[in-house]
């Protein structure tokens, strides 16, 4: 007896058990699942950080717009270029000052001001109401709003 249950253990087994194969796709399922959760979750606070981001320049982009004009007794323009998907600061034609450009999947909407401009005359003031919308990487829609006379830009969702 004890001769044939040291034969069966020692046995070389050709193929493997039903078991053993259960449990091996069982534990290749749960650790694939883990990194595809891993991914989502990524994109998601990726996605969530570069909104917080936009946001933030935006409104910095726009008030040290303002703050040049002040300081340089200059009017200036702000130009949402949507081709481009970036928001362009510049004196006239001929001098662009600074490039405000969204990270990538991101996309500006049309703004309803004249031709896509944001006029600031030499105190600083904003002298055109809009609300500056932009599709994020997960198609959110986020927007800041500009207002006239006050100076108030404000980021509204």
């Amino acid at each position: 007896m004890a001769g044939k249950l040291h034969m069966f253990l020692t046995k070389n087994k050709k193929g493997y058990v039903l078991m053993e194969l259960v449990c091996s796709a069982a534990i290749i399922s749960i650790l694939c699942s883990t990194v595809i959760l891993s991914i989502k979750s990524y994109k998601d606070i990726r996605n969530a950080l570069e909104v917080k981001y936009v946001n933030n320049q935006m409104v910095n982009f726009i008030n040290t717009s303002r703050n040049y004009c002040i300081a340089k007794g200059t009017c200036g323009k702000l130009f949402l270029n949507m081709n481009l998907n970036r928001v362009e600061f510049f004196k006239d034609i001929n001098s662009n000052i600074d490039i405000f450009v969204l990270p990538q999947g991101f996309k500006l909407e049309p703004v309803a001001t004249n031709n896509g401009l944001i006029l600031i005359d030499e105190n600083g003031m904003l002298l055109n109401a809009c609300s500056i919308a932009y599709k994020d990487s997960k198609k959110g829609t986020h927007i800041i709003t500009v207002c006239v006379g006050t100076g108030n830009v404000e980021i509204k969702k």
